[in-house]
């Protein structure tokens, strides 16, 4: 787990308990964003003498008087867990809840738990907010107790639960999604395995979206002690096919496929765009896949990543124009990374001037604004760039790398 601290007139302190695709994302947003530092703190999934243990020192570790947000983004259990396995999940997320309300004694907690719209409403189309959870499977059944188990924690002050539909993202685990697993493999010559076909719908929705949005209801909660339920969805559904295409064009590599003659994973699934918070907005997969490429390629999708000391490595270049330039916006054809350390060699022509706004690895803007003339070329596998304005210009660095010091 990670415990976080964001500054400001009123600190708040996140324990942030599992860092996998969702919890990552979180953990970014939160640092990129707020601000927020943090460590991480052991949590032992596996022995309950040790948990409690644990939990003693985190909460020793929290001063008091600040509002607290617990962060549930945990669970190893995947869509063919079994009932056993749910019940276990579900007996860990109850002591986090009975932690956060002996925490309640003496200072506001807040609580967010991440359910999942895919395991409760598998089968269903066309959701819309009035649609009930009819899980079909142990997963859906699980993920319900728990936000029943939430529900019975009146004494807290604010409860969140998110019901993601399908995420996809870049992480360092070894369970990935469908977008992830094409990305990956495509790259590397790999066949990917297919457990639905190609007609199956589904709602795919960017983990960085979600980890911004937690984060934000967790830097700015409402103002009423309240509890939320909030299905995180695009609100339209893409086959398994169109995903494929996607994918095929941003890789520009053949993609080996194998789908299984016997898949147990075809039910159809979709949700309406009214049945979505006002103030969520969700990355279109035309935009989000090559974000998820553009990881796979820097190799940070694997664990490996590339050092460059004191430069700026080119992600894409978004062309200036008037107005504010938008991280989602499709017309883009380049950006640059605030990031020293990590590097991606892609890019395409570009020449223009005006404001660039930096983005960040996760595509979201950072603070830095450059001004002035701007140019980029790139030859075969060479890049160039040549630049005026506020001490940035960059010679050609290695195959295909715009380096750039500011």
């Amino acid at each position: 787990m990670k415990l976080l601290q964001i500054d400001g007139k009123e600190p708040v302190l996140v324990t942030l308990f599992g860092l996998g695709l969702i919890g990552s994302a979180v953990d970014r947003a939160l640092r990129l964003r707020f601000a927020a530092q943090g460590r991480e703190i052991a949590y032992d999934w596996h022995d309950a003498a040790l948990r409690q243990t644990q939990r003693a020192a985190i909460c020793e570790a929290l001063p008091d008087g600040c509002r607290v947000a617990v962060v549930w983004t945990g669970g190893q259990s995947g869509f063919a867990a079994g009932d056993a396995e749910m019940r276990q999940e579900t007996a860990l997320l109850a002591e986090l809840i009975r932690m956060a309300e002996e925490l309640r004694r003496d200072r506001q907690v807040d609580f967010h738990l991440i359910s999942s719209a895919g395991g409760l409403f598998e089968s269903q189309t066309h959701c819309s907010i009035e649609s009930q959870p009819r899980p079909l499977r142990h997963y859906g059944m699980g993920k319900l107790m728990q936000e029943q188990a939430l529900a019975g924690a009146g004494m807290l002050d604010r409860r969140y639960v998110y019901r993601p539909s399908s995420v996809y993202g870049t992480t360092r685990t070894k369970r990935v999604g469908l977008v992830t697993a094409l990305v990956s493999n495509g790259l590397s010559g790999r066949t990917t395995r297919i457990s639905g076909n190609p007609n199956t719908l589904r709602d795919y929705v960017l983990a960085d979206d979600i980890g911004h949005y937690i984060a934000r209801q967790i830097a700015h909660p409402a103002n009423a002690p309240t509890m939320q339920t909030l299905l995180l969805a695009r609100g339209r559904s893409a086959s398994v096919f169109e995903v494929i295409e996607r994918v095929r064009e941003r890789v520009e590599r053949p993609l080996l496929l194998q789908f299984d003659p016997h898949p147990s994973n075809t039910r159809d699934m979709s949700f309406l765009p009214s049945a979505l918070p006002r103030d969520w907005q969700a990355t279109s997969l035309v935009a989000g896949i090559p974000r998820v490429a553009t990881m796979a390629r820097s190799g940070i999708a694997s664990g490996r990543e590339r050092t460059h000391v004191r430069a700026v490595p080119l992600l894409y270049f978004r062309k200036p124009r008037p107005g504010a330039v938008s991280p989602r916006d499709d017309r883009a054809v380049a950006a640059v990374c605030p990031n020293p350390v990590r590097a991606l060699p892609e890019g395409r022509a570009f020449a223009g001037s005006g404001a660039v706004r930096l983005y960040g690895l996760d595509g979201h803007a950072g603070t830095s604004v450059l001004r002035g003339q701007f140019r980029h070329e790139l030859a075969g596998r060479n890049a160039a760039a040549s630049g005026s304005g506020p001490g940035c210009s960059g010679p050609p660095h290695g195959p295909g790398i715009l380096r750039i010091s500011c």
